[in-house]
């Protein structure tokens, strides 16, 4: 990250701080990705502003129509896309910078469980690679240390930063449960925790996609380098029905369009890695 102090405001959610960010920016008009986060939407249909949407790609959202629509603010989740699991390449990730300084339009970088990477080097978030000062940076400890703390970040460029402090917004986390979380992060508490849950989740989702891939070659799986939650595909199938009898989220519901009945998404935070592997078997027999 490159931001001192006085950039960093604290909130009790994400969904909190895009508020802010909405209000600050006098709710500007929207790109969101398809398929993507059901929170913005809520978010923007609860505040009545208008949203345009952009397809998801392999390697992240399409630049190209991001730069058609010219919106004033995209939301994106570039460490590990949600839902499809896409994570944003290099190359991407400086295009998409540019796009928005040439257009004067800001990026939301939701990195919502980028600590969780199980694969290769960290990768730089938008914010630490934007020399233009466009980017607005979120992230929450409801991943990395526990859901109900309710703790989010965000880090906002100089001139909005200004702007928040003349505006007379709140943070609404008391000061108490910040100073816990500053000490946990200064004694070195934080990196031990999650070094110690990313190695954990890592063997879990390791070991799940090895038992699915050795019983189902046909299916396919993506996005399993990172965070909590895998994609599961089964070509040519309609997985709604099925998905929904056994509790299982089809990727259809997170997007405007009907390309993705048959993907499925699968989290791996709740149960244990044969209890997981137990629910798909019921779950792809009979698809």
């Amino acid at each position: 990250m490159q931001c001192s102090a006085e950039q960093i405001f604290i909130g009790p959610s994400t969904e909190h701080l895009l508020e802010q960010v909405f209000y600050l920016l006098d709710y500007p008009k929207v790109t969101l990705e398809d398929p993507g986060y059901p929170t913005v939407k809520n978010v923007l249909e609860r505040l009545k502003i208008p949203y345009d949407t952009a397809p998801v790609e392999f390697d992240g959202i399409n630049i190209e129509t991001v730069k058609q629509l010219n919106n004033k603010l995209t939301h994106i989740t570039p460490s590990h896309q949600f839902p499809s699991g896409a994570v944003m390449s290099l190359n991407k990730r400086i295009r998409l910078l540019n796009a928005m300084s040439e257009r004067n339009g800001y990026l939301i970088e939701d990195d919502y469980d980028s600590e969780f990477r199980y694969t290769g080097r960290p990768l730089s978030s938008l914010q630490g690679l934007d020399h233009n000062d466009r980017t607005i940076y979120m992230n929450t400890f409801s991943k990395s240390i526990y859901p109900s703390l309710r703790v989010a970040v965000m880090i906002l460029p100089p001139e909005l930063a200004e702007k928040y402090y003349e505006s007379g917004l709140s943070c609404n986390v008391s000061r108490q449960m910040q100073h816990i979380v500053a000490r946990f992060i200064d004694d070195g508490y934080l990196v031990r925790h999650i070094n110690r849950v990313r190695k954990f989740y890592g063997d879990k989702m390791e070991k799940i996609v090895a038992e699915l891939g050795s019983r189902y070659p046909d299916i396919e799986i993506s996005g399993e380098h990172t965070g909590m939650h895998f994609v599961l595909k089964v070509p040519g199938a309609d997985l709604r029905s099925e998905a929904e009898k056994h509790k299982i989220i089809c990727m259809s519901a997170y997007s405007l369009e009907e390309n993705f009945n048959d993907t499925v998404l699968v989290g791996i935070g709740g149960k244990s890695a044969d209890e997981i592997v137990g629910i798909l078997d019921g779950f792809l027999e009979e698809v």
